[in-house]
């Protein structure tokens, strides 16, 4: 899964990419697979910032971290519960439903449809979420 978003990513010319991702096995292990995959399709990851699931701190960091690398792409694997927080500061920050930015997620997140329903005003969160790749 991780050399099929690395290959999408060189496809679409993504060639320098963040990764936000939950600091459990899954979340790193994808994180280094993808890094892996990256170096032999030609995409570097400029920034890769790991956090605890459920630490809203964390979460609230990696964005601001990622928001100052300047970087435009941002990976995110993380769980659902972590979404709100990081669509929430990314927003803040100014990163989300702007022109220039593209957010990718992957299997085991929620797809936008449902994580909009998820958080408490559904209408922002389905604004938040337009121009969000869910890669499966």
């Amino acid at each position: 899964a991780a050399f099929v978003m690395a290959s999408m990513c060189a496809e679409f010319n993504f060639t320098r990419v963040g990764i936000m991702y939950v600091s459990d096995p899954w979340g790193s292990g994808y994180a280094t697979d993808f890094i892996t995959a990256g170096n032999q399709v030609g995409v570097e990851v400029i920034s890769s910032i790991k956090f605890a699931s459920g630490d809203k701190k964390a979460a609230r960091a990696a964005a601001q971290t990622i928001y100052e690398s300047g970087l435009r792409v941002i990976i995110v694997m993380a769980f659902p519960g972590d979404f709100p927080t990081v669509i929430e500061t990314s927003r803040e920050l100014g990163m989300t439903n702007k022109k220039g930015y593209s957010w990718i997620t992957c299997d085991g997140v929620m797809e936008p449809e449902p994580l909009a329903l998820s958080i408490a005003d559904t209408e922002l969160a389905r604004k938040e979420l337009s121009g969000w790749l869910h890669v499966m």
